[in-house]
């Protein structure tokens, strides 16, 4: 029967490496699915650095498939949020029916999806503290490189907050092949509205300042303060790790 999901995904689809941490999603009427990101990975892209992932040695990894996995009958789709994977090409033309395209995901379920853990562990693309006395703009070019280099190059679009507009930050980062989408909204709102992805951003923030030292900003040195935040991610990484091993 394999109700436990992990083993269904497994089963459907072995050739994909898969988040350990899938979760539930409700949709507008109220139905219940659980979504999990699934990964086309492999250890020879040519100079490529090597990570560590579970058991493995990687240096090529892509989230390019979302699974959702209806919790009450069990029904299991793949959908294709990379359709410029070659690895996932291959599989999609031997398995032609396997897959959907991402546009083919309900809009209510598709609100969910997120960047998957898995992947934020093995890139944790790039930190760049800067004196007080440096604009955001200014360091495009540098924090773009660094990802580049950290990734194998495979980041093609990165959110920013309002303080990255205009055309220096964009073509910047676009020298490094980066697309920077500023999340704002359309127009003029009153009160607090949540900005669209703005928590993807917040959420890393809110972890960092579960540590004392980060939770105000006590440095004099900004390298300090990038090594505490070195520090504070690693010791999160290292949390779950132990959680995935018990």
């Amino acid at each position: 029967m394999r109700r436990n999901i992990r083993e269904r995904v497994a089963a459907v689809a072995p050739f994909l490496t898969f988040d350990h941490d899938p979760y539930m999603v409700v949709s507008h009427d109220g139905r219940l699915s659980w979504v999990m990101d699934a990964f086309t990975v492999s250890n020879n892209y040519p100079y490529s650095t090597h990570y560590n992932l579970g058991d493995s040695s990687v240096n090529y990894m892509r989230n390019s498939v979302k699974v959702v996995v209806d919790a009450y009958n069990g029904a299991t789709t793949l959908y294709v949020f990379d359709s410029e994977d070659p690895i996932l090409a291959t599989y999609r033309r031997i398995f032609p029916s396997l897959f959907k395209d991402a546009s083919a995901m309900p809009a209510d379920l598709r609100r969910h999806v997120r960047y998957p853990e898995a992947l934020f562990k093995v890139s944790l693309a790039a930190l760049t503290v800067t004196s007080a006395d440096q604009g955001d703009r200014e360091q495009v070019a540098a924090l773009a490189e660094e990802v580049q280099q950290v990734t194998g190059g495979t980041v093609e679009l990165a959110y920013v907050d309002q303080g990255y507009t205009g055309p220096n930050a964009a073509e910047a980062a676009q020298q490094h092949g980066l697309r920077l989408e500023v999340v704002k909204h359309p127009m003029a709102k009153r009160g607090f509205v949540l900005l669209p992805r703005r928590w993807v951003v917040e959420r890393s923030f809110a972890w960092a300042a579960r540590f004392r030292r980060l939770a105000r900003d006590y440095e004099r040195l900004d390298t300090t303060l990038k090594g505490l935040h070195l520090l504070a991610f690693a010791t999160l990484m290292l949390r779950n790790l132990a959680d995935t091993l018990k």
